[in-house]
């Protein structure tokens, strides 16, 4: 599909994401964004279409996809929120110093990382992206976003087995 084709397409493009999302009751803020997500995807896999069906039909499946990540994240970050909040609620003085100690701890373990893992671990895990999006941001494969990323984790876990090796001793 060339650019031309794409963009005479784009608005019932966001106007189904835009759909779908109040479809799922989505606010209408999430909704923007689910659309804006929903035809960057699309733009960026535009050449991939031989048809306006195709792209039409995929960013029903896009926005629905988009919409449920909106949900697991947001259900994710209520359950740990609400745990947070009670665990500092009854947490003792000792525990709220150990419990920063420990983030700080991690904290420094990350900057260690070599840059391009770190920002792969940032966006995966804080803002939530998926590989794609991170090797679209990050102008490198999927695959070598999985592999930096497992490469990172992997490197954490060890720093905490070490340090937890060392504490119970």
């Amino acid at each position: 599909m060339e650019q031309r084709e794409f963009e005479q397409i784009a608005d019932s493009l966001r106007k189904k994401a835009l759909q779908m999302s109040r479809n799922y009751q989505i606010p209408e803020e999430s909704g923007e964004d689910i659309a804006q997500d929903t035809l960057l995807k699309l733009w960026l896999h535009r050449a991939e279409f031989s048809t306006a069906e195709d792209c039409q039909r995929l960013a029903g499946h896009i926005a629905r996809h988009l919409c449920i990540d909106h949900f697991r994240s947001h259900r994710r970050l209520g359950i740990l929120e609400s745990l947070s909040i009670a665990d500092e609620a009854y947490a003792t003085p000792h525990d709220r110093l150990v419990g920063l100690e420990t983030g700080q701890w991690l904290d420094a373990r990350m900057q260690e990382l070599p840059p391009k893992e770190y920002e792969i671990l940032r966006l995966r895990q804080t803002e939530q992206k998926t590989n794609a999006e991170i090797a679209a941001l990050l102008g490198i494969g999927k695959g070598s976003v999985a592999t930096l990323l497992s490469k990172a984790r992997k490197q954490l876990f060890e720093e905490i087995k070490r340090k937890d090796r060392y504490e119970n001793r």
